[in-house]
């Protein structure tokens, strides 16, 4: 953490993956309960989106030269704020599949381009103690902020009901996520 540029990339992730994470726990909830989706049209869901992110890698690892990733980072961010948009308002299984192609291509263009962020900010021996750094910190923001929503989400749900009370959290977490979106647009490392 003494490497200021590094500092500055892993803090504004760990807290942007808090405010990515507060919507996961109820994607399932909509699919099954809400869309009412059979579990074959969930697996294809899977299917597409795990394709498209192999997919965004490639094309990421291939194409995308290393002085463009800023731009795709702020790509990234402005895009998912798509996902608990189309969750809040999908009448059917189509639009989440669209949404996968959608958001696995950019989110396997980030795996790629965060990686080579870190490598660019660490020296030669401390490539893997900054990723290790990195893991960890978007992990538990990711496990506390999903927790969290879990636990906001029960009792919202339980109070408003389920549809307008998952519309209510998506709504929150587009609003989170648009939010960390702007923060990121305003440090100066991520503008070309």
């Amino acid at each position: 953490m003494n490497n200021p540029r590094f500092k500055t990339f892993v803090l504004i992730n760990t807290f942007y993956n808090f405010a990515l994470s507060i919507a996961w726990p109820l994607f399932p909830i909509s699919q099954v309960k809400v869309l009412k989706m059979a579990p074959y049209q969930v697996v294809i869901l899977s299917i597409v989106s795990n394709t498209t992110i192999t997919i965004g890698q490639y094309i990421a690892g291939r194409y995308i030269p290393r002085h463009r990733y800023r731009l795709y980072t702020l790509l990234n961010r402005f895009g998912v704020i798509a996902v608990p948009l189309v969750y809040a308002f999908a009448s059917n299984a189509m639009h989440l599949y669209i949404l996968g192609v959608h958001t696995g291509l950019i989110s396997g263009i980030a795996n790629i381009i965060f990686a080579l962020y870190i490598v660019d900010c660490a020296n030669r021996c401390d490539r893997a103690t900054y990723i290790g750094v990195y893991g960890t910190l978007t992990g538990m923001a990711s496990f506390i902020g999903s927790f969290i929503e879990g636990l906001i989400s029960s009792i919202i749900i339980e109070n408003m009901g389920i549809i307008e009370g998952l519309k209510t959290m998506y709504l929150i977490a587009a609003f989170a996520r648009f939010l960390m979106a702007l923060i990121v647009f305003k440090v100066k490392e991520f503008i070309l």
